[in-house]
């Protein structure tokens, strides 16, 4: 199996804690951080493969990070993920070119 590079940004310590030991344990390489801001500086710094995105993190849009990290990586693959979930929310997180949505 090859090993990903992966973001994964919740502001939640749990969720980005419960994630990476989870990434880990399967040989993937992890970069977990709290907001936009620092994962838009980590995807500047290095190329992910995969991306985990909280759809709110505080009061950040994580639809706006999902066509940030677009732009900096047009290959990453992200995956939106939210307790907060609608039909409404998946196709717009889809629209902004999230290649997946979880509850």
């Amino acid at each position: 199996m090859q090993s990903l590079n992966v973001l994964i940004v919740d502001d939640e310590a749990n969720i980005r804690k419960t994630l990476t030991v989870f990434m880990e344990s399967r040989g993937h390489g992890v970069k977990a951080v709290s907001n936009s801001r620092d994962a838009c500086s980590e995807a500047e710094r290095q190329v992910f493969d995969l991306a985990f995105v909280h759809i709110r993190s505080g009061t950040e849009s994580g639809l706006e990070l999902v066509l940030s990290l677009l732009n900096v990586s047009l290959w990453i693959k992200i995956v939106v993920i939210t307790a907060y979930a609608s039909v409404e929310t998946a196709v717009e997180a889809m629209k902004c070119g999230a290649s997946d949505f979880y509850t």
